[in-house]
């Protein structure tokens, strides 16, 4: 599995990665001008940098015997890297990488740090666009929901943390105009419009943004243009079900009612 881009205005789709592993998990830097993925070698997965033209080689990010990790967003400066990562002896945990982009070309990563070590599983975490929220899938509860944390903490050593898919959830993205935020719930796209009071979260009743039924997959399935579009794998579409009653020795009883 390798990494293409599809350029709109020319309509054409490229591949950039050629390395004939399995390369996924594509996170665009601010400026669209390189990107980050993660690609497994032999056993284990490793996270790298590389332009978004394809010139020049993968920048890698992380090294060593990873057991399974994925990239998922940088912060809106993009000096920050968060992504989840699964260790032995525990479940998807979320990290957080510092990295000096001063060089675009050659970025120099510094040392993850934890952001959220607990005994359930966290992945697909998203900076909110003014850096301040981190949105992220968990199965704390038995089911994997989304909620909100704050990503600095407080002078005071709280912290918040707010539920946010009420039911089932997954893949949280922000939108762009900075008041909602959106997620996938049994193959749809769900949305809850929100709000910042001083250190607090304030979201809505979730509610279905979309209909249109998406394609189960391993891998992220939706993400949110600048203008507002989403880019989705639908589900195909499928026949309606249709019940239909199939009367044998139709004759015998066309007789018996009309002699």
């Amino acid at each position: 599995m390798d990494i293409s881009i599809h350029d709109f205005d020319r309509d054409t789709t490229s591949p950039v990665t050629f390395t004939a592993a399995s390369n996924t998990d594509v996170v665009w830097t601010p400026d669209g001008t390189h990107f980050v993925f993660r690609s497994r070698g032999r056993d284990t997965w490793n996270l790298w940098w590389m332009r978004a033209d394809g010139v020049g080689s993968p920048q890698a990010l992380t090294s060593g015997d990873i057991m399974d990790l994925s990239a998922n967003a940088l912060s809106p400066p993009g000096d920050r890297l968060i992504f989840a990562q699964v260790s032995a002896g525990t479940n998807a945990d979320l990290w957080v990488m510092p990295i000096d982009s001063s060089d675009p070309d050659r970025p120099k990563p510094g040392q993850p740090q934890p952001f959220l070590k607990t005994p359930a599983s966290e992945f697909r975490p998203a900076f909110s666009h003014d850096g301040r929220w981190v949105a992220y899938s968990s199965n704390e509860s038995g089911v994997m929901q989304v909620f909100v944390r704050t990503f600095e903490p407080s002078t005071s050593g709280t912290e918040g943390k707010w539920l946010i898919s009420g039911a089932e959830g997954a893949g949280p993205i922000w939108s762009r105009n900075g008041r909602q935020l959106f997620y996938h719930s049994q193959n749809r796209i769900m949305v809850t419009d929100f709000v910042v009071r001083g250190r607090s979260f304030v979201a809505s009743q979730p509610r279905v943004w979309s209909t249109q039924p998406l394609l189960t997959t391993g891998f992220t399935n939706i993400d949110l243009a600048p203008d507002g579009r989403f880019a989705v794998l639908p589900a195909p579409n499928t026949l309606a079900k249709v019940r239909m009653t199939v009367l044998l020795n139709f004759f015998d009883e066309l007789r018996r009612r009309v002699p």
